[in-house]
């Protein structure tokens, strides 16, 4: 004969419960620390002097995880995933979820096509708060991805770190290529360009860089890096 549990053991169990079911909805999901991570992204002392994403936000957190969402699923399709970067500090990163061979296209940096002047009236100061995630395929183009409702996992492609390698490049037509062979698990690497902190075109005009710094002084700085190779040639 089974009996009835005593109303302190009850009580015990049901709080056990739910304390159980409060830890399992207190973990985020990718897409949540994602976009909280969007929200604070240049407000904490070690992103000082990087633009805050504001430009955003009148869309609802929904539709945004929506966006999120989509683009983890799309990153999944493609062979790829988004996970925490293991570079310290760089907060997400884009990985390989299977091997990839030289040479293989795996998406297009998806971002607003926006003219210079709309560029210029987005990112007023570029020179003491660059943008993050504009490039410039060609002259005069530019491509923004920090919206998630117009952008792709290619927004989460990080530098390499000091020392390191990249191992795909961004191509004029604004194609993601993989340098070399890339296996399960390798976190793809892109140079933003020596035009992260001066021009990458220095050598080629038409390089396409991640831009941080304005037009002009991207121009000024090639034309000093060329002088300065054409004289010690």
């Amino acid at each position: 004969m089974s009996s009835s549990p005593s109303p302190k053991k009850a009580s015990a169990d049901k709080e056990m419960k739910t304390h159980s079911s409060v830890q399992k909805t207190a973990t985020p999901s990718l897409a949540e620390q994602i976009l909280a991570g969007h929200k604070t992204f240049g407000t904490t002392p070690n992103e000082r002097g990087k633009v805050p994403n504001t430009f955003d936000a009148d869309v609802s957190d929904e539709r945004q995880l929506a966006a999120i969402n989509g683009i983890l699923d799309e990153a999944k399709e493609l062979g790829l995933k988004v996970g925490h970067s293991q570079i310290d500090g760089a907060g997400f990163g884009l990985f390989a979820a299977r091997k990839f061979s030289k040479g293989t296209r795996l998406l297009e940096y998806v971002g607003e096509a926006l003219t210079e002047s709309a560029y210029t009236t987005r990112y007023p100061d570029r020179k003491n708060a660059p943008p993050c995630y504009v490039i410039s395929p060609r002259a005069k183009t530019y491509v923004d991805a920090v919206k998630f409702t117009a952008s792709n996992a290619a927004r989460f492609i990080n530098r390499p770190p000091p020392g390191g390698r990249a191992n795909v490049k961004l191509t004029t037509h604004g194609n993601i290529l993989t340098m070399r062979p890339i296996n399960a698990g390798d976190e793809l690497l892109m140079s933003y360009g020596v035009d992260y902190h001066t021009p990458s075109s220095a050598k080629r005009r038409d390089a396409p860089v991640v831009l941080t710094a304005p037009p002009a002084k991207r121009a000024a700085t090639a034309s000093a890096a060329a002088t300065s190779a054409a004289a010690s040639s």
